[in-house]
């Protein structure tokens, strides 16, 4: 499973880039836009700014969804 997380207001990666149709194609991937966020967000986790990104708690529970259904 391969999980994209994007903000739609990134401007280095902007949210027009991602390729939506491949991925909607792909049963092995799963596109997340949020409408705030970018790069400065990576350490915005409860570990922050030394422990892990807040990406991890997301990646760690989608993933128990997944496994669990």
């Amino acid at each position: 499973m391969m999980v994209v997380l994007e903000a739609s207001i990134d401007l280095i990666a902007p949210a027009g880039g991602i390729p939506r149709e491949d991925i909607k194609e792909n049963p092995y991937c799963l596109l997340i836009v949020t409408p705030k966020g970018d790069r400065l967000w990576w350490i915005a986790g409860a570990e922050a700014p030394l422990g892990s990104p807040w990406t991890d708690t997301v990646v760690t529970f989608s993933n128990g969804v997944l496994l669990k259904n």
